[in-house]
């Protein structure tokens, strides 16, 4: 949504109407920028795990328990394509389990804050930042962990990232007081599209997923 109601209610009802994406006037080049290639980004993304999802889907139907390690957002989306095979919408679950796995790699193992984020975003410096902090010695072996637990009609993902953890609560919910950044969206996201529930775990660097299984 682009447009010059910028006041707090004026957010607040542009993100309950649906915009994903609030972009106030007048507005720098750099910000529009960066909200586009989030967007276009998310499509990608979304056609990638798409393709993905087809190519494991069967394959997975055989595992009822799993422990899984992954290092970069590379691995985090393969691994959540052959996850999300196993539920009901594969694609919404293949992105939120995406999202909640960089999560873990991003801020917890890596250290990037909300607002750092924000201006590597803008300044596309994203992935060139993760692939450097990866490199670092002290990060070098830092990953992940994915453990999924199948039951009748439900499964448990539990991913856990080797941070220290953080106060999750602010964004369970898309807020009127991030609308304007370009990130700061995949749990809520995840929450309300993806899973059945979403329940972190103290200190919040272990979120449990719980998904609808295909039949």
């Amino acid at each position: 949504m682009q447009t010059a109601a910028a006041g707090h209610e004026q957010v607040a009802e542009g993100l309950r109407l649906g915009a994903y994406y609030y972009l106030t006037k007048p507005y720098h080049r750099d910000a529009l920028l960066a909200v586009v290639r989030s967007a276009v980004e998310m499509v990608q993304r979304r056609r990638a795990l798409t393709l993905a999802i087809d190519e494991v889907r069967g394959v997975m139907g055989f595992m009822f328990d799993g422990r899984f390690r992954v290092s970069s957002p590379q691995e985090a989306r393969a691994l959540s394509a052959a996850i999300s095979s196993l539920g009901a919408d594969p694609v919404s679950v293949a992105l939120g389990l995406s999202e909640l796995m960089i999560n873990g790699i991003e801020h917890g193992n890596l250290g990037i804050g909300f607002h750092e984020k924000a201006q590597l975003l803008a300044a596309a410096r994203w992935e060139a930042e993760i692939e450097t902090r990866l490199g670092l010695a002290g990060n070098s072996q830092k990953f992940v962990e994915v453990r999924i637990q199948r039951e009748l009609g439900a499964l448990h993902v539990s991913i856990r990232d080797q941070g220290t953890g953080f106060d999750w609560r602010p964004y369970l919910d898309l807020s009127e007081s991030r609308a304007l950044y370009p990130n700061g969206r995949g749990i809520a996201m995840a929450r309300h599209i993806a899973f059945r529930n979403l329940r972190f775990v103290d200190p919040g660097n272990e979120v449990v997923a719980t998904l609808t299984v295909a039949d």
